[in-house]
């Protein structure tokens, strides 16, 4: 499924199961939202009232009242007439269903520059999505680092969660991740959390790999690397820039580009002052 629908004047985010109404949370519940993701999938027809209860109850009886009471709810949250009743057969949604990315809404008059980096995001987001181990690649350090931070904010906005950036240093010291590392990294793969690591070496690159891998993981990371040049480790795929495109590093992104990072180290305890005698 799409990462993001636009349904009138809302925003679905199925991955985060959020639907945002006007920029703002519309607090959709568990049922009403597979409701939602039902008429989404059955948008070009009718859903019956009996289809739709296989899909939110698989394998349980319930009553109709059950039904009409998520159809209330997300009536509520889509605002008025976004969800019709067809008489005796069921429901659809009454507006269109869009695929949403949320960085074409900013575009404007761009350079031909900045189109290739637009285009060149829009494709890195959609490869970390669908392979979720990705490293770009790329010798020039602007380029890559416009590239990535434009990639970062699409994966911000289409999961609606923060990106959280690492430090390669925190990830691969010769050892693999500190302990207090490692849990910090254990609860963002439970969350299926977006991981960056810039200018990851392959040493960086094969710990994030065994942490994304790992077979107890309920969610799993999704993990963006970058590197001026690296050859793919097992399961990875690398996205590899034009190599006749270079930047003047003034156009490097700043570091106050509007995402949300949240960096993680881990803090080294002092050592403990001798007992006074």
């Amino acid at each position: 499924m799409t990462h993001a629908f636009r349904i009138g004047r809302c925003v679905v985010l199925p991955r985060t199961r959020q639907v945002l109404r006007d920029g703002r949370d519309a607090r959709v519940g568990g049922r009403a939202f597979d409701l939602l993701l039902a008429l989404i999938e059955t948008r070009e027809r009718v859903a019956s009232a009996e289809e739709l209860i296989d899909r939110i109850w698989p394998q349980v009886a319930v009553e109709p009242n059950n039904l009409y009471v998520q159809v209330w709810a997300l009536r509520r949250a889509l605002g008025p007439g976004a969800l019709a009743t067809v008489a005796r057969r069921g429901y659809r949604l009454a507006v269109p269903v869009e695929p949403f990315d949320p960085a074409r809404q900013a575009r404007g008059g761009r350079s031909p520059r900045d189109r290739l980096i637009d285009t060149l995001a829009d494709d890195l987001t959609r490869a970390v999505w669908t392979h979720r181990r990705i490293t770009l690649v790329g010798s020039d350090e602007a380029l890559r680092a416009r590239v990535w931070q434009a990639a970062s904010e699409r994966l911000r906005q289409t999961s609606g969660s923060p990106v959280w950036r690492l430090a390669p240093t925190v990830l691969a010291d010769g050892s693999g991740p500190a302990p207090a590392t490692r849990r910090i990294l254990e609860r963002l793969r439970r969350d299926g959390a977006v991981v960056v690591v810039e200018d990851a070496d392959r040493r960086a690159r094969a710990a994030m790999a065994d942490l994304a891998s790992d077979p107890d993981a309920a969610g799993g990371l999704f993990v963006l690397a970058t590197a001026a040049r690296a050859r793919s480790l097992p399961g990875e795929r690398l996205f590899r820039l034009p190599t006749g495109v270079r930047l003047p590093a003034a156009e490097r992104a700043p570091a106050a580009a509007p995402l949300r990072w949240r960096t993680r180290s881990v803090p080294q305890r002092p050592a403990p002052e001798p007992a006074a005698r």
